[in-house]
């Protein structure tokens, strides 16, 4: 997570539709797969709001898990609205037909070059990771939020039954600060200013 700022800012001087459908990866810790086959419907920019529908493969039904955009979100996704030449997915594939492919997303992440501590190449998924452990750390939000923003079902069935709320005004709070972590413009306490 230390990382985050320094990659980001590298990661948005690139344009092409694989590093924006990156960006929206690490902007709202969503699933790669449910990032690349957004569709335009399914955003309210107006409300900062995007209903995700997350296949859930082991069951074989799709939910809708609404994900609060932060401020930067919603510029690219507008931005991206402006010069559209799809109607229906946000990540349109070059080749005119259906969404970008993971391959592309892969190609892109690799051309950046990053390593973890352990020298491993860095992962899509990995920012997920990377949000919850910037919260458990700097303490900025309970893991059960960070939870329910990474989409994860909850395991406990009696908790499940009272957990019914959806905490968007929360999740959006943390997302914000994750965005502006990730663009070196919000430094938790106890934290070095990372140099870009």
């Amino acid at each position: 997570y230390s990382d985050l700022p320094e990659f980001f800012q590298e990661l948005s001087a690139k344009h092409e539709t694989s590093h924006d459908a990156l960006k929206l990866i690490v902007l709202t810790a969503q699933r790669q797969g449910d990032v690349r086959s957004a569709r335009w419907d399914q955003f309210d920019l107006d409300k900062a709001v995007w209903d995700c529908v997350v296949n859930k493969r082991k069951k074989n039904e799709d939910t809708i898990h609404r994900v609060p955009l932060p401020n930067e979100a919603v510029t690219i996704l507008k931005r991206r609205a402006d010069y559209s030449r799809n109607e229906e997915y946000v990540f349109a594939s070059t080749s005119g037909s259906g969404y970008l492919s993971e391959h592309a997303l892969r190609k892109a992440l690799e051309v950046l070059r990053r390593t973890d501590e352990a020298g491993r190449r860095i992962t899509m998924h990995g920012f997920r990771t990377t949000l919850m452990n910037l919260s458990q750390v700097y303490a900025i939000e309970t893991d059960k939020l960070v939870e329910q923003q990474l989409a994860h079902v909850e395991k406990d069935q009696t908790l499940a039954a009272y957990m019914r709320a959806d905490l968007l005004g929360r999740r959006a709070v943390l997302m914000q600060k994750y965005a502006d972590y990730a663009m070196g413009s919000f430094v938790p306490e106890g934290t070095k200013v990372p140099t870009l």
